[in-house]
Formats: structure tokens, C-alpha cells, sequence
């Protein structure tokens, strides 16, 4: 099979005017949520990859996308896993006014496969949404950084535990519960008394059939 061949950039124009001029305006919101963030995606997906990016919409106002993503495959102890995030703050034309709210949203998905004599897959997702009151004066940007960061760490922590708990509800109960403990009977059925029936239903009829045959 051939090599795959490396992309090589041949040609590179500058952004129009307007589009610069948007980048900047959004610069300090996406380098104080980067600064934020960061020091949560390292803590909790120490493999993670995070990028940030702002832009100036039209009616003035700022949205910021903070995207970043983990994996981790262990494949001597059979199990893999990727996980996903994508956050979206958006801070209105009137941000620096009294009562101002920027709207904080995102979501996350995570899969797994376990694959030790079988095969368990996990996939899963999560979304919020909640709004986030902007200070005034001077560093109110980053304070509204700091808030957004720590609402997202509350948030996805108690994703994690939330999913934690159902991993152990599955362990001690949720199993057991897909079994019935006994038959309506009350007693426990005997599997090799009931091979032994089927074995001796099974030579009644062959002898039955040669009993007939001419």
C-alpha cells in the first residue's frame, strides 16, 4: 500500500480586516477562559488537549468555545476510553452594564470499552445550560472567567459522581435485579436432572420409532 502523503500548506493569504478586528475584541475573553480552564483540564484528564477560540458577532456581542478532549487505552488491563467537551460562553453587547448576564453552556461525551473475556461499551452524554452574572469595573473578565471555569468543574463533577454511583447500583443491585433468585416455584431448578430427563425422553422415542419401523 502506498505511504499516506503529509497535507503541505503550498499558499497563505491574511485574514480581511473586519475578522482581525473581531479577534481582538475577543482576545481578552478567550485568553482569561483559557487561563481558567486550563488548570481544570490538567487536573482532571491529565492526558486532555484544550483550544479556545473568540469571535465578535455581529450585534457586539462575544462568544467564547473552549473545546477539549482526553483519551487513555490500557490495554494490557483491557480497557479504553475518549472523552469530549465543548463550552460556549456568550457575553452580551452590554457587558459592562448593571445586572448583565453572560449565558454558559456545553457538553460532554465519554465512551469506554471494556474488553476482558467479552465486550462492555459505555456511551454517554451530558448538556447544560445556565447563566452567569457579569461584575463591573475593572477585571470583570476575569472574574467572569474564574466563575465559568468553576461552574464547569462543579458541573462535570457531579456528572462523575453521579456516574460513578450508577456504575456501583449496576455492581450491587441492577444485575442481581435481571435474575429472578428462584423459579415461581419457590425451589431451585436442577439443570442436571433436567439434561437426564431430555436424554431419557430422547431414547424413549428412538425406541418407539424402531418399535414401528417394519
Amino acid at each position: 500500500m502506498p505511504c499516506a502523503q503529509t497535507p503541505v500548506c503550498t499558499s497563505a493569504s491574511p485574514l480581511p480586516a473586519d475578522e482581525v478586528a473581531s479577534l481582538e475584541a475577543a482576545e481578552p475573553a478567550r485568553a482569561a477562559l483559557e487561563s481558567a480552564l486550563r488548570a481544570h483540564v490538567s487536573d482532571v484528564y491529565p492526558t486532555g488537549v484544550l483550544s479556545v477560540f473568540g469571535t465578535v458577532e455581529d450585534g457586539g456581542g462575544v462568544t467564547i468555545v473552549a473545546c477539549y478532549a482526553a483519551r487513555e487505552a490500557n490495554l494490557p488491563n483491557f480497557h479504553a476510553g475518549a472523552l469530549r467537551a465543548r463550552w460556549q460562553l456568550v457575553l452580551p453587547p452590554n457587558a459592562g452594564r448593571a445586572r448583565a448576564e453572560a449565558q454558559l453552556s456545553g457538553e460532554l461525551s465519554a465512551r469506554v470499552h471494556y474488553f476482558e473475556d467479552g465486550n462492555v461499551r459505555l456511551d454517554t452524554s451530558e448538556r447544560w445550560a445556565m447563566a452567569l452574572p457579569i461584575s463591573e469595573g475593572e477585571g470583570a473578565v476575569n472574574a467572569l472567567a474564574l466563575a465559568a471555569a468553576a461552574r464547569v468543574k462543579q458541573a462535570e463533577g457531579e456528572w462523575h459522581s453521579a456516574l460513578l454511583d450508577r456504575f456501583v447500583m449496576l455492581s450491587d443491585s441492577g444485575v442481581k435485579a435481571l435474575r429472578r433468585p428462584l423459579p415461581m416455584t419457590k425451589t431451585k431448578f436442577e439443570f442436571d436432572k433436567a439434561a437426564q430427563h431430555l436424554l431419557s425422553d430422547q431414547l424413549t422415542k428412538v425406541n418407539l420409532n424402531l418399535r414401528r419401523s417394519p
